[in-house]
C-alpha cells in the first residue's frame, strides 16, 4: 500500500461503506477556506463516495507494484462516468458493456511508465560505467 490514502489522510474507516464514508465526511468543510483542504475534502468525496471509483482506487491502493499520487487521486476524482456508473474513457458510453479495469489502469500507468523509465535508466548507467570501468579500451 504505497502512495497517497485517502482513508489516512481524511482519518477514515476503510471498512466502512460508501454512504457511511460521504456521512463522515459530511460536515468536515464548514469554517473552511476554499482552498487546499477543501480540494482535498472534494476529491475525497468523489472517490470514495463512488462505488465505481472507490473499486478502482482501492485496487491501485492495495497493489504493491503501484505508487498512487495525490495527481493520480485528483484525476480519478474527476473521471467522467456514464448514467449508468460505467466508466467513460473515451467520451463514448457504452450502457451495454460492464465496467472494467482498464480506466483506472490508465490513471496509473503514467507512474508505472515513469517507474519502468528510471530503471531502465539505471541499467544503462551501470552498463556504461562498467565498459568504462573495466577496459572498454577507450
Amino acid at each position: 500500500m504505497a502512495g497517497y490514502n485517502l482513508y489516512k489522510s481524511q482519518d477514515l474507516d476503510p471498512t466502512h461503506s460508501c454512504e457511511e464514508l460521504l456521512a463522515d465526511l459530511a460536515g468536515r468543510n464548514w469554517g473552511l477556506p476554499d482552498g487546499a483542504q477543501r480540494a482535498q475534502l472534494d476529491v475525497a468525496r468523489q472517490v470514495l463516495g463512488n462505488p465505481v471509483r472507490r473499486d478502482m482506487y482501492d485496487k491501485q491502493l492495495g497493489d504493491a507494484t503501484v505508487t498512487v499520487s495525490r495527481e493520480d487521486v485528483e484525476r480519478l476524482a474527476s473521471m467522467d462516468l456514464g448514467d449508468n456508473g460505467v466508466l467513460v474513457a473515451d467520451g463514448i458510453s457504452r450502457d451495454d458493456e460492464p465496467a472494467t479495469d482498464d480506466g483506472a489502469a490508465g490513471i496509473f500507468a503514467e507512474s508505472k511508465g515513469l517507474i519502468t523509465v528510471a530503471a531502465a535508466l539505471v541499467i544503462v548507467v551501470i552498463g556504461i560505467m562498467a565498459v568504462l570501468f573495466f577496459g572498454g579500451g577507450w
